[in-house]
């Protein structure tokens, strides 16, 4: 697990967010979802891993979006946000 900083919280209730590493079902119940683009299966994998709401999630100042994006990219293997 992996706690993220928020930069800019979007409340005050809420200045850092937990993520779990994902595991293999995480990532292929995301996928099987051929009806969302590559930004909305993001946020709902993030929202599985994190136990946020999609529409706290999407309240997020895009620098800490950002910043979970690259937590789970290093969690995966990458050195890089997708």
């Amino acid at each position: 697990m992996k706690v993220i900083k928020l930069s800019y919280p979007p409340s005050e209730d809420l200045k850092e967010i937990k993520i779990r590493r994902p595991k293999l079902r995480d990532i292929k119940e995301v996928m099987s979802l051929k009806d969302l683009d590559d930004l909305d299966r993001d946020l709902l994998l993030l929202e599985k891993l994190t136990g946020v709401p999609k529409q706290v999630l999407e309240e997020l100042d895009i620098a800490d979006w950002t910043k979970l994006q690259t937590a789970l990219a290093e969690m995966m293997g990458n050195s890089a946000t997708r």
